[in-house]
């Protein structure tokens, strides 16, 4: 059978879930993810810093968000930030990521956003800017949300892009737009990896759901993808020690990629 389109898969974690390290490393050394994704818990760079230093394995940076306190889109949020900049540069520095993934905030303006990655210090790695969803689940508009603003954060920070489906399927039904075309101008800015979780066509709030929980069409969402993509797969985990139910979604990913062309 053709193993189909090659994919690199991984496993996005927090930095906070030293429990999980056994499991990151049979993933890998079973060969069901290429490289974890690691979201920077603020205040956990000294207990956790060196813990994640696992032999051989690629990594992915993902700076902390609106959830942590860090949101780049409001001026009164500026020094705060940049304390929590501090220390993601601190995991930079000590993993040496592929990439270091940022969300532009909430509730102020991608202008601020801007202005403030342009005052902090370079990271050790490109900076790869997500897509978000209009809306977080409590109802707070989002900051680069649409491809024209990823567009204006990539040229003005000279940014490359990390292409979340799901908020984009959101972002369409929230500006009642026809997916596919959509999804195709994300798609033309040359996503450096992606993101992927299930979800229900014309909700304008990301669910992150298991793969087949929602109506997301997941496998013309795979077609979407170039051949050696990186995509983390953003499903929920019902256990931070074993990993079955993730690896299982790896599989169902890679049984999709045997369909595409």
């Amino acid at each position: 059978m053709s193993e189909g389109k090659p994919l690199r898969l991984g496993l996005k974690l927090w930095s906070s879930n030293q429990s999980s390290v056994p499991e990151v490393c049979r993933l890998f050394e079973n060969g069901v993810i290429q490289y974890l994704e690691l979201y920077v818990v603020p205040g956990t760079f000294r207990d956790q810093g060196d813990l994640w230093r696992i032999d051989g394995l690629p990594m992915v940076l993902h700076a902390p968000h609106f959830g942590a306190g860090f949101n780049l889109s409001l001026k009164d949020k500026e020094t705060a930030n940049k304390a929590m900049w501090h220390e993601v540069m601190q995991f930079a520095q000590r993993l040496n990521p592929l990439g270091l993934i940022v969300h532009m905030g909430t509730c102020g303006t991608l202008m601020e956003s801007m202005r403030q990655l342009s005052s902090f210090d370079l990271p050790p790695c490109p900076m790869w800017v997500e897509n978000k969803p209009p809306f977080t689940q409590d109802g707070s508009e989002c900051v680069g949300v649409s491809p024209q603003e990823i567009r204006d954060v990539k040229l003005h920070r000279n940014s490359g892009f990390c292409f979340d489906l799901g908020h984009a399927l959101c972002y369409a039904a929230h500006m009642r737009l026809e997916p596919h075309g959509v999804l195709q101008a994300f798609s033309s800015m040359n996503p450096d990896m992606y993101h992927l979780c299930d979800g229900f066509v014309g909700d304008v709030r990301d669910r992150h759901l298991h793969l087949g929980e929602g109506n997301y069409d997941l496998p013309a969402l795979i077609r979407l993808l170039p051949e050696h993509a990186m995509l983390s797969l953003e499903t929920p985990k019902r256990s931070m020690e074993d990993l079955s139910c993730f690896e299982a979604e790896c599989r169902m990913v890679r049984d999709m990629s045997r369909a595409c062309p």
